[in-house]
């Protein structure tokens, strides 16, 4: 028997439904996240906020010799986009996707809180559970990325 199909599933299944009917939409205004926040070419990490583009990550790493691991082909392109689940076509054979040069995120909860999720820390399932979530586990408002070392 189907999953949808078993009596003790059907109202679960109801109440499911139920709720998709009544669910809100919300919009959030992130477009002044636009900025690198910091680079420390000691640690060789950047502080950038989701909408920060591809164009303004090289014009301030290239004079210095640096660049992202993963660089995607377009300018326009965005962090945010690529961590949330657009990233997919920008890779590298020894990096990974951009997400996976991820050292950090700065999330906003769905409850207001703003939380810092890394891979060996609190919030760690956060850390590894945030890219490609579209967004639906909260709004990335910044990520620390690794730069590679020269």
């Amino acid at each position: 028997m189907a999953w949808f199909v078993q009596p003790e599933n059907l109202r679960l299944l109801l109440e499911c439904e139920m709720w998709t009917k009544r669910a809100h939409h919300f919009e959030v205004d992130l477009s002044a996240f636009r900025n690198i926040l910091d680079l420390d070419k000691d640690r060789m990490i950047t502080t950038v906020e989701p909408l920060v583009n591809m164009s303004q990550i090289s014009r301030l790493t290239v004079p210095m010799n640096l660049a992202l691991a993963v660089i995607a082909e377009l300018d326009d392109l965005t962090i945010g986009g690529h961590i949330n689940g657009y990233g997919i076509e920008v890779s590298s054979h020894i990096y990974s996707l951009i997400s996976d040069t991820v050292v950090a995120y700065e999330i906003i909860l769905t409850d207001g809180q703003l939380v810092r999720a890394t891979k060996d820390r609190e919030y760690s399932d956060l850390f590894c559970a945030s890219p490609w979530s579209q967004g639906t586990l909260g709004l990335i408002v910044a990520a620390k990325i690794k730069l590679p070392i020269k």
